[in-house]
């Protein structure tokens, strides 16, 4: 009997100190995924043909935790002429 109480106490002490740290702990999910990695892509048709300048290529990164692969495909209009050398830069009007 003896035995009895003194497992039930010990049972008693371990609910009431563990329970504050169980109930402080926080679950915490993510429901958007981060998103990284790099595009690469060719122009596929020029602006002063199409009237856009449409872009194709492939995403390669990681989507989450898992690696990703995919497609993509833009069509911009920008202002004329496009830049010659690095650095330069051209405004996107539409698109």
């Amino acid at each position: 009997m003896i035995l009895r109480k003194k497992i039930v106490s010990f049972f008693v002490v371990v609910a009431l100190f563990s329970a504050p740290l169980i109930v402080t702990e926080k679950a915490i999910a993510e429901t958007t995924p981060v998103i990284s990695g790099e595009i690469s892509g060719v122009e596929a048709c020029i602006q002063d043909i199409c009237h856009f300048a449409i872009f194709l290529g492939i995403f390669r990164g990681i989507m989450g935790t898992r690696p990703a692969l995919g497609f993509f495909s833009a069509a911009a209009q920008h202002e004329s002429p496009i830049p010659q050398l690095l650095g330069e830069t051209v405004a996107i009007t539409e698109g």
